[in-house]
C-alpha cells in the first residue's frame, strides 16, 4: 500500500567483495550516490536507486520536505502520550503495532547498536506509513550507510 511491495525481493546470492566496494567507494552528491562496481564508476540519481531497489514510481524521494503536514513534536506527541521527543524510545509508543514496525526498521533497515531509540527518520517513515504516504527511503538509506545525521 505504501509503495514498498518489492522492496527487499533479491533473489540472488550477494557478493562479499562487491558489497565492500560499494560501501568503501559510495558518496553522496545532491542529486544521488556515486559509486564503484567492478572498478567502474557508477551514478544513480535517487530516482533510478529508487527504480533500482524496486520501490513504486508513485514513491516520494526527499521525506524532508515532500511530507507537508509532518511535524515530528506534535507526531511524537500523539503516538507516545509524551510532549518532549528529546529521548524518544520504541517502549514509549503506545500503539504495539507501531512499537512493532519501528523495530521491523531499526533491526532491518537502519541497525545502529541501540535499536530503542526513536530517530527523526524513524518518525517520517511512520508518519508516512499511517497516512498512507507512498515514501522511498532511499536518502534515508544513505545517510545511514554514510553515517550522515540527514541528507
Amino acid at each position: 500500500m505504501v509503495g514498498w511491495t518489492n522492496f527487499w525481493n533479491i533473489t540472488e546470492l550477494g557478493s562479499r567483495l562487491l558489497t565492500l566496494e560499494f560501501l568503501c567507494t559510495l558518496q553522496y552528491y545532491e542529486g544521488g550516490i556515486v559509486f564503484q562496481m567492478f572498478k567502474q564508476e557508477i551514478m544513480l540519481s535517487w530516482r533510478e536507486l529508487r527504480d533500482h531497489l524496486g520501490f513504486s514510481s508513485r514513491c516520494i524521494l526527499n521525506i524532508d520536505s515532500d511530507l507537508p503536514n509532518f511535524e515530528r513534536h506534535q507526531f511524537w506527541r500523539e503516538k507516545s502520550g509524551d510532549n518532549f521527543y528529546s529521548q524518544a524510545g520504541t517502549s514509549d509508543m503506545e500503539h504495539p503495532t507501531l512499537r512493532m514496525f519501528h523495530k521491523w526498521l531499526r533491526y532491518n533497515l537502519f541497525y545502529r547498536g541501540d535499536i530503542r531509540k526513536v530517530r527523526v527518520g524513524d518518525l517520517q517513515l511512520l508518519y508516512a506509513t499511517i497516512n498512507k504516504v507512498p515514501s522511498s527511503p532511499v536518502t534515508l538509506l544513505v545517510s545511514h550507510w554514510l553515517n550522515i545525521p540527514s541528507l
